[in-house]
């Protein structure tokens, strides 16, 4: 019963008569079942014949014609089928039965006779020529599946040499590529040796005695009110002083000051003591590495310590360093 079950829901799906879950189903099931594939298979084989033999109805020839027919397969599956139709005459119980009896006396004829005979039956010579040419198509089919299977085979290996090509393609772009990296990493780091080097020669050139330039500034209400102090450092300077002038505020015993760029970030700060007497007034004195200073604008921000935490703005102070 389940097999007569399978049989006509295997027919239902090869004439498009399914749902679309149950199509999914029994796909899923043709992929796992082996034998549920061999009886598709004998099924689509019936349904050939019987597309050939006028068998099928309008609406099921017109869909088998459309989902088997467009393939080369399917139409030589449909032309074996129609040379069988055309070459296969029913043989009726009749016919074979009246065939004169062949009467064995052994005394009249041989076994050659009697086999010469035989073949000489006309439903005898009908089964032969049928086995001909099944033998005959047979062997073309067999001949079309190898040249097909051939071809296909061909096709896989034509791809697998492709991606193999493309894979060891890769594998040499990014071989050369890592190479290019390493290179300029090894430059890079090349560079930075040199700089170092540069930098540390230059250090040692300069005299130790070298002068410190000393430069007074002024605190400025804000940013851009009044062009900033230039300070010109000369070249084999290792330090700079600068003269805070107080504008009268000196009542704090100790001072922080600290220096950013125009962006805000912080370069130097440093803590100092009260405010020293010049003849133009009271001024907070600093010694700054020169170093720390490349040439640029800065603002230098003085804050007295009122108390362990709490800092007031004293004055804001901006200059701008140029190399000489």
């Amino acid at each position: 019963m389940k097999k007569k079950n399978d049989e006509q829901q295997i027919i239902a799906y090869l004439l498009g008569k399914l749902t679309d879950e149950e199509q999914t189903q029994l796909e899923e099931k043709l992929f796992v079942d082996d034998e549920f594939y061999e009886q598709l298979q004998a099924l689509k084989a019936e349904l050939a014949d019987d597309y050939a033999s006028g068998e099928l109805s309008t609406h099921d020839r017109e869909t088998f014609a459309r989902r088997y027919l467009t393939t080369t397969q399917g139409r030589e599956q449909l032309a074996f089928s129609r040379v069988m139709a055309r070459s296969l005459p029913e043989i009726h119980v009749e016919e074979v039965m009246s065939v004169a009896p062949i009467e064995i006396k052994s005394e009249e004829h041989s076994w050659r006779q009697l086999l010469l005979a035989t073949l000489r039956t006309p439903a005898l010579q009908y089964l032969l020529a049928a086995a001909m040419l099944i033998l005959v198509l047979g062997g073309f089919w067999l001949f079309s599946e190898m040249r097909r299977l051939r071809s296909q085979l061909e096709q896989a290996r034509a791809e697998q040499i492709e991606l193999r090509r493309q894979q060891q393609e890769r594998e040499r772009q990014t071989a050369e590529q890592r190479a290019r990296n390493e290179e300029l990493s090894a430059r890079l780091r090349d560079e930075q040796a040199d700089r170092e080097r540069l930098q540390k020669k230059l250090e040692q050139s300069r005299p130790l005695n070298a002068p410190i330039p000393a430069f007074i500034l002024s605190p400025g209400s804000i940013r851009g009110s009044d062009e900033p102090e230039k300070l010109i450092l000369p070249r084999f300077a290792r330090r700079i002083k600068l003269q805070l002038d107080l504008g009268g505020d000196d009542r704090h015993k100790k001072y922080r000051a600290e220096v950013r760029t125009t962006r805000g970030n912080l370069v130097w700060s440093q803590d100092t003591g009260a405010g020293q007497s010049t003849p133009l007034g009271k001024a907070v004195s600093l010694t700054l590495p020169a170093n720390l200073l490349p040439n640029g604008e800065y603002e230098l921000t003085l804050k007295g310590v009122a108390g362990p935490s709490k800092l007031e703005d004293i004055g804001f102070y901006y200059f701008n360093v140029i190399p000489r």
